[in-house]
């Protein structure tokens, strides 16, 4: 018997050709209100000249917005999930086309936008003269935006492995970031995946993103742990995909929504602890967007149309996830 927030229809094929999961592109929607808000709150109270232009009651009320970073990491969560969708339901464990379609796919997606929106900052930068005086915003944090070396590296997109991170478009750091995972998917994190399995690829890639900061104490602003969330996203996809008998015991049996829900209080105790951005809260959102995931596409596949999903498939949501990545790099 359903519970009254479940409406049960026939079990999905998951293998057919014209499977759409049209939650992750509300939960992407989703990410991306909760980022621009935070933007928008970061803009409202970050002071260069000891000032805030809210109210201390609203600041209160509205602090909840701080923890807007964590939304990041959901879109790499999410990045790794549908990157490796395709991988885990082709049953081969290949990329459609090989790597060079693999990256010619990526760039048509995330160069263009990301292209328009660095010269629409620098052209604003040009244009606007109150942006070159300081006025106490949040903005200034991204001057000089003329200096060459802040303007070459964002073309390259290593931005973010230099002392200009934040320069002209604070924001561009995460895409940096998630352009040079692109390239580590499928000539470490897949084959990792192939020969050892998810938990190895998920440790390889923490290993990989935590080993400049734990040898060298370097390359924080590239926040380079986003390599083990991308690889929980892989795992995800593979546990909720996978034809393995092992992955569909997991997905059947395990309590992957309330796990999601313990990983989110487990984050908000963290945060408590690492104040500032660090790898372990992080590390607990990534493990809190695989868990909804794998139990979102559960409910998927067994034909329940629960509140959760009926949630996440909200029209509006669903339209914003579609132009998400847009709107990400131009909130600002």
């Amino acid at each position: 018997m359903p519970t009254p927030n479940i409406e049960v229809t026939a079990p999905v094929e998951v293998h057919s050709e014209n499977l759409r999961l049209d939650f992750l592109d509300g939960l992407r929607g989703l990410a991306a209100l909760f980022v621009v808000l935070h933007h928008m709150h970061q803009e409202t109270t970050y002071t260069v000249l000891d000032h805030a232009a809210l109210p201390p009651r609203l600041l209160s009320l509205t602090s909840w917005l701080e923890l807007g970073h964590y939304g990041v990491a959901v879109f790499i969560v999410l990045s790794g999930y549908s990157l490796m969708l395709p991988v885990v339901r082709s049953g081969t464990g290949q990329l459609k086309g090989g790597f060079g379609r693999y990256i010619q796919r990526r760039a048509r997606r995330i160069l263009p936008p990301y292209y328009i929106a660095l010269a629409i900052s620098l052209l604003l930068f040009a244009i606007v003269p109150a942006l070159h005086h300081p006025q106490g915003t949040r903005i200034e944090a991204d001057f000089p935006a003329w200096e060459p070396n802040a303007i070459w590296t964002h073309l390259l997109l290593v931005h973010n492995l230099t002392p200009w991170t934040f320069k002209i478009n604070g924001p561009m750091w995460s895409v940096a970031t998630e352009w040079q995972i692109y390239f580590l998917f499928p000539l470490l994190l897949l084959p990792v995946w192939k020969r050892f399995g998810s938990v190895t690829a998920v440790i390889v890639g923490f290993g990989l993103g935590l080993a400049p900061h734990l040898l060298f104490n370097v390359g924080d602003g590239a926040y380079p742990w986003y390599i083990g969330l991308f690889a929980m996203g892989m795992m995800g996809a593979a546990l909720s995909f996978s034809r393995h008998s092992g992955a569909a015991s997991l997905l059947d049996k395990m309590p992957w929504l309330l796990l999601s829900l313990l990983c989110t209080l487990g984050l908000i105790v963290t945060i408590k602890k690492w104040h500032g951005y660090a790898a372990p809260p992080d590390a607990l959102a990534g493990a809190a967007t695989m868990c909804l995931l794998v139990g979102c596409a559960y409910q998927f596949q067994q034909g329940r149309n629960s509140l959760l999903l009926r949630f996440f498939r909200r029209k509006g949501l669903v339209q914003i996830g579609l132009f998400s990545y847009s709107l990400y790099l131009i909130d600002v």
